[in-house]
């Protein structure tokens, strides 16, 4: 994920993944195309913007198709994950995560994560667990406050844990990163839900108002 889109500069994240796109030629090399497609439409997830999204949800997944990329998954998997198998998500994204851990580019396994954890709980994959531990295990190594949000919020998916999941919260805004609120308010409003947690909606609410802010952000700049 870009630096742009991380802090909830979607608009120039959208130019970002535009550019990208124009760049790649067509046709151009798929692992390319789904990163920059994927990209573009988790740019688009704002209100007004869904014909825009689809567009490039679909181009993505056509990019998904002819190439089975590894570069970009975790983007396509952020915008097209509803329409695929949890198992099915579970072990693209395990085999992913066991490459790149395996090479040691431990800097590419944080934003595969989260969609893997909560995929992984669906279909009861232990690696739910493990991949959870890991990020604790490592955030307490390095005393890096993204990994210590990141621990939270993957803890919190396994857990079923709201609290912590709002820990989390707390942690992303310390960073600028209010896409990860927005992430993490969602898992902690669909989790109090199931648990019977009467935030629910309240926890709803503030994801929809944490996402239009990153409009507000493109609005206001910096």
């Amino acid at each position: 994920m870009t630096p742009a889109a991380r802090r909830g500069h979607m608009a120039v994240a959208l130019a970002e993944s535009e550019a990208g796109i124009a760049l790649s030629g067509d046709p151009g090399p798929p692992q390319a195309l789904l990163w920059c497609e994927s990209l573009a439409a988790l740019a688009a997830a704002r209100p007004g913007a869904s014909d825009e999204r689809r567009s490039h949800a679909a181009a993505a997944v056509a990019a998904f198709a002819e190439g089975g990329a590894l570069l970009g998954i975790d983007h396509y998997f952020v915008v097209d994950s509803a329409d695929l198998d949890p198992a099915d998500i579970t072990e693209r994204l395990g085999d992913a995560w066991a490459l790149f851990t395996g090479m040691g580019m431990v800097n590419c396994t944080p934003v595969l994560a989260v969609p893997l954890v909560r995929s992984a709980v669906v279909v009861g994959d232990d690696r739910a667990g493990r991949v959870a531990e890991e990020l604790a295990a490592a955030a307490k190594r390095t005393g890096l406050g993204g990994l210590d949000a990141l621990a939270r919020h993957t803890r919190g998916i396994v857990g079923r844990d709201v609290g912590l999941l709002l820990e989390a919260a707390d942690g992303y805004r310390m960073l600028q990163r209010p896409l990860d609120v927005v992430d993490v308010l969602d898992d902690a409003a669909r989790i109090a839900r199931a648990v019977g947690d009467g935030r629910a909606q309240g926890l709803a609410r503030s994801a929809a108002a944490s996402l239009a802010a990153c409009g507000a952000l493109d609005a206001g700049g910096d």
